[in-house]
């Protein structure tokens, strides 16, 4: 199942909107097709692996919040 984001779906601005994706454990390793290396290993370090009920926040290039992820 391809990797599923609503970013634009809860900002009419979705040029500033945060990307959110939702990921099963399956499906984790398609978020290295959409994140950026400073995101992806945040995710890697904090051991997000599509953990049911999990959520993590993304850091972005600056440090801000980039994504959230939800397991």
């Amino acid at each position: 199942m391809p990797l599923r984001s609503v970013s634009g779906l809860f900002s009419s601005d979705a040029q500033n909107a945060i990307p959110l994706y939702a990921v099963s454990e399956a499906e984790v390793k398609t978020l290295k097709e959409v994140l950026d290396p400073v995101a992806l290993a945040w995710a890697e370090t904090q051991g997000f692996k599509g953990q049911a009920g999990k959520v993590l926040q993304l850091p972005d290039a600056q440090g801000g919040l980039g994504a959230v992820v939800l397991g």
